[in-house]
C-alpha cells in the first residue's frame, strides 16, 4: 500500500469520525430529554457538541423556537447529570458510556429495538408534525425545529447502527481472545503435560 494510499484511509477514517461525532451530539440534543440512567461519563463532550449543535442551527435557522428547545434541554440535562452521579455513586452496575435507557420502552419490546426502531420514528414523526404547524399554521420557514427532528432520527439511526457494529466487533474480540487462550493452553498441556 502506497503512501498516498495510507493517507486516503486515514481521511477517510478521519472524516467517519467527524461525521459520527456531528450525529451523536445531535443525537444527545434530542435523547437526553427521552432516556434516563444515561451512564457518568456518557453526558460528557457529547452533550457540548450538542448545545453546540442546537446553538448553531438556531443561528442559521434563525428559529428561536431553537432556544426554547435548549432551555427544556438544559433543565433535563441537568436531572439526567443528577441522576447518573447518583447512580455511579450508589454503585448501581451502569455503564459509565451508556446512553439512557428509553422512556417509550414499553411500547418497544426490547431496548434494542426502541433506541433503533421506535424512537427514531416518533421523532421523525415529531418533527413532520412540526413541519406541517410551521409550514401550514405559523407560515414560518421549517428549518428551525422541524427539519432539527427530522434529521435528528436519521442521527439517531446512525448512532445505533455503530453502536451495534462496535459492540457486534467487541464480542467477536472477546471470543476471539478465548480461543487464543484456549489454544495457548492446550499446546503448553502438550509440551510440558499436566504439571
Amino acid at each position: 500500500m502506497s503512501q498516498g494510499q495510507k493517507s486516503e484511509l486515514l481521511t477517510k477514517g478521519q472524516m467517519f469520525n467527524i461525521l459520527f461525532k456531528i450525529c451523536l451530539g445531535h443525537q444527545r440534543a434530542i435523547t437526553v430529554p427521552l432516556r434516563n440512567h444515561y451512564g457518568v461519563l456518557a453526558l460528557g463532550w457529547p452533550c457540548v457538541w450538542a448545545v453546540m449543535l442546537i446553538l448553531l442551527w438556531a443561528a442559521l435557522s434563525n428559529d428561536v423556537a431553537m432556544f426554547a428547545w435548549l432551555a427544556i434541554w438544559f433543565v433535563y440535562f441537568v436531572m439526567r447529570r443528577v441522576e447518573a452521579v447518583r447512580l455511579n455513586l450508589s454503585g448501581a452496575k451502569v455503564h459509565s458510556q451508556y446512553d439512557g435507557y428509553p422512556t417509550s420502552i414499553r411500547y418497544g419490546r426490547t431496548e434494542k429495538m426502541t433506541k433503533l426502531i421506535l424512537e427514531p420514528l416518533l421523532v421523525g414523526i415529531f418533527g413532520g408534525l412540526l413541519y406541517v404547524v410551521y409550514t401550514q399554521y405559523l407560515r414560518a420557514p421549517p428549518y428551525g425545529l422541524p427539519y432539527f427532528f427530522m434529521l435528528g432520527s436519521a442521527s439517531m439511526l446512525i448512532v445505533e447502527l455503530v453502536k451495534l457494529q462496535i459492540w457486534s466487533k467487541r464480542k467477536q474480540d472477546l471470543l476471539d481472545t478465548r480461543l487464543e487462550q484456549e489454544s495457548i493452553m492446550e499446546e503448553y498441556r502438550q509440551k510440558y503435560g499436566d504439571t
